[in-house]
């Protein structure tokens, strides 16, 4: 779309909103803001590394093992799933991390930019 399409679509007035159109919106839509959503905790992460499908068979297998009384065989088993857990966590706590830092940097350029119209309109 083009721009005059845009502020058409969101019935904004090519010179901005008014202020009793702006509390209006603010009371409708809420601030114009990215979620903050809570950080995951590196337990929480290696705590999910137990959720993935192999691993709940994996560890149902070990149940079983131990049930029939084949505890070497359990234990085996056992410490493959730690060892996959102990893995996947190294993977899946950077990208969580990373993925934090890039909603940073999208909150600061959404306000740079915020502030570079403010001062231009």
């Amino acid at each position: 779309m083009n721009i005059r399409d845009v502020l058409e679509a969101l019935q904004s007035p090519v010179k901005g909103l008014d202020d009793s159109e702006v509390r209006t919106r603010l009371e409708r839509y809420g601030p114009n803001e990215l979620r903050r959503e809570k950080q995951i905790s590196p337990l929480r992460i290696f705590a999910e590394q137990f959720k993935e499908i192999s691993i709940i068979i994996l560890l149902a297998a070990t149940f079983l093992s131990f049930v029939l009384g084949e505890t070497v065989d359990a234990l085996v088993i056992l410490a493959i799933v730690f060892a996959c857990a102990i893995l996947g966590f190294p993977q899946e706590h950077p990208a969580e991390r990373s993925l934090e830092a890039l909603k940073k940097v999208a909150a600061l350029i959404c306000e740079k930019k915020d502030r570079k119209s403010e001062n231009h309109g």
